[in-house]
């Protein structure tokens, strides 16, 4: 709470001049430390979780992260967000890199045990049933009510998908054209639903499914290795988000996974006129399936990929990525 040295008054937490008596008394934002930025996010976090608002709780999460990407805490909150979501595959690789960053602790390694054979969430005790009961009546109430909601307001129905309480994301239009060279921005794109992170599947829509091939067919991407596993769309945007893995045989390096990172995001915005950012995701298994981890996570938009001509250096491509997370394993 910040208060005009003069008038006493409280001020509003974006004002830069006192209402009262015109005192200029910044932003107050320049000095909070990153520390007390993270504990804010962690504690947005966790409210939307207990929301059930999972895009918000994954990108507060995902902001805290950026100040601190070797905090365990935060890797551990992105799990139990993903897996209270249902998607087991993404939390059992959160928890295995809470794990890497504090292996001591007990909590984390038995809910890794517990999604990993697909157990669930362990059950209330008896003596809680009462206000358990109470809870997943109001959610299951806000769930309806969200669902009616979405009903009433689209044009025609859809079917969620499975697990989720989130709106299926509206696709990006087909057919799939050629951006030109000098396009910064590319045409409108349809509004739509969230975006929703999920672990490597099938390309869910008509759009998505035409830029996974074009992706596939890309042959620089052959060259280097990379398997695109899943494109998810987020039409409100114009971006895209390519979850791709490398193979395990040999080395996996930074060289190499930024590389293949640039070749799928150039390829990505070269399948879609209408893709104006993406995001890339690469996951390694050094060790087969149960030891699937996250190796990259970056963004890179359409002006940024042009900027770089058709042949950058290794430290020209990853200096065009923003929001770069790096497995700490990664060298």
């Amino acid at each position: 709470m910040r208060r005009c040295e003069d008038c006493k008054i409280i001020l509003e937490g974006d004002a830069r001049f006192c209402p009262k008596c015109g005192k200029s008394v910044g932003t107050g934002r320049e000095a909070e430390p990153p520390d007390a930025r993270l504990g804010v996010l962690l504690t947005s976090a966790n409210l939307h979780r207990v929301r059930q608002e999972w895009d918000a709780a994954v990108s507060d999460a995902t902001s805290a992260l950026e100040i601190d990407p070797n905090n365990a805490e935060v890797a551990s909150l992105l799990a139990s967000i993903y897996e209270q979501r249902g998607n087991a595959d993404e939390a059992a690789v959160w928890y295995r890199i809470a794990l890497e960053l504090n292996p001591s602790n007990a909590a984390n390694r038995a809910r890794l045990e517990r999604v990993t054979r697909g157990a669930g969430t362990a059950p209330a005790r008896a003596g809680n049933s009462r206000p358990v009961l109470i809870i997943a009546a109001a959610v299951a109430l806000v769930v309806v009510t969200v669902m009616l909601t979405l009903a009433l307001s689209r044009p025609r129905a859809e079917t969620p998908a499975p697990r989720r309480a989130t709106t299926p994301s509206t696709e990006i239009r087909t057919p799939v054209t050629a951006p030109s060279a000098a396009s910064g921005q590319g045409a409108a794109v349809r509004s739509g639903a969230g975006l929703a992170p999920t672990g490597p599947s099938a390309a869910r829509t008509p759009g998505e499914a035409a830029v996974k091939a074009r992706l596939a067919e890309s042959e620089s991407l052959r060259g280097s290795g990379a398997s695109v596993d899943a494109v998810i769309a987020d039409p409100r945007q114009g971006a895209v988000v390519v979850t791709f893995s490398l193979p395990a045989t040999g080395p996996v390096t930074r060289a190499k996974v930024i590389g293949a990172a640039g070749q799928i995001a150039r390829a990505a915005l070269a399948a879609n006129v209408e893709v104006r950012s993406v995001t890339v995701r690469c996951t390694i298994s050094p060790g087969g399936s149960a030891t699937t981890q996250i190796a990259f996570i970056g963004d890179i938009g359409r002006p940024a990929m042009d900027g770089l001509g058709g042949n950058p250096t290794e430290a020209q491509l990853e200096g065009a990525f923003t929001a770069k997370w790096w497995n700490p394993q990664i060298r």
